[in-house]
């Protein structure tokens, strides 16, 4: 995980990104957690989907703004994407059930 914005005070709160393994794969979204930067999320608390499985999602909206940066909602999954100043998120990814196949290796 990459904290990509962590909150320091009273309750630390800190948001974290997936990294993927490799570049076949794009997370969905981030992890808000109160522990602090120094303890991450449980290895399982979120997974990477093939990028091929994703589909870039609708225009995010704006629900928290804050003095270092913004909390965006993209609408289709709900998801929650931190980003420093005002500047809307880039490129929101969402499931797209259509391009979910699961294939058996070759030669199986």
């Amino acid at each position: 995980y990459l904290c990509v914005w962590p909150v320091w005070g009273p309750e630390p709160l800190s948001i974290w990104q997936a990294v993927p393994p490799s570049k076949e794969f794009v997370p969905l979204g981030s992890i808000v957690t109160c522990t602090g930067r120094d303890q991450q999320p449980p290895l399982d608390a979120m997974r990477c989907v093939p990028k091929a499985w994703a589909t870039k999602a609708a225009a995010p909206e704006l629900i928290w703004e804050g003095s270092e940066g913004c909390i965006w909602q993209a609408a289709a999954m709900g998801v929650l994407l931190p980003t420093r100043g005002r500047a809307k998120p880039d490129a929101v990814l969402e499931l797209d059930p259509r391009k979910m196949r699961l294939e058996a290796p070759a030669g199986r």
